[in-house]
């Protein structure tokens, strides 16, 4: 039997306090930043792919599904890091605020916090199909042909 976890002997709290410092902060403000560095650094480059098909063809207008695919790109990322951000919230409060840890005496707001996060998260997953299914004619004809 293999047993994995923590203890520590002589005050838990500091151990616990760290953890959420790296968990609660440092994570999720690594993941925003990735998240909005990756969708920034792709929607320039898309610009620049349509600016350079532009430049080599007699049709000076970017198309159609570029442009839906660049939307499609920046919605689902804000939809996400708006959903996303009440669990950031809420992690970093207990991180931060003694009383709403694990020890404290607002932890049943944590925890009702936590649930509420947990439906935003769900949420996300959830308008993420509809928006592929209303931006992604091959995405609705796939979905379509599967039923």
């Amino acid at each position: 039997m293999t047993v994995l976890g923590s203890y520590a002997r002589i005050n838990p709290y500091d151990v616990s306090h760290v953890s959420f410092i790296v968990t609660d902060l440092l994570i999720p403000s690594v993941t925003f930043t990735t998240i909005i560095a990756c969708t920034t650094i792709t929607g320039i480059q898309l610009q620049q792919i349509g600016k350079t098909r532009k430049s080599m063809t007699s049709d000076k207008n970017i198309s159609n599904k570029e442009k839906k695919v660049a939307v499609m790109l920046v919605v689902v990322s804000v939809i996400f890091i708006a959903c996303l951000a009440p669990t950031s919230a809420t992690l970093s409060t207990v991180g931060f605020v003694p009383g709403m840890s694990v020890y404290g005496e607002y932890f049943d707001v944590a925890l009702l916090l936590y649930e509420m996060s947990f439906l935003t998260e769900t949420l996300s997953s959830s308008v993420n199909v509809l928006v592929y299914y209303r931006m992604s004619s091959k995405y609705k004809s796939t979905l379509k042909s599967m039923f």
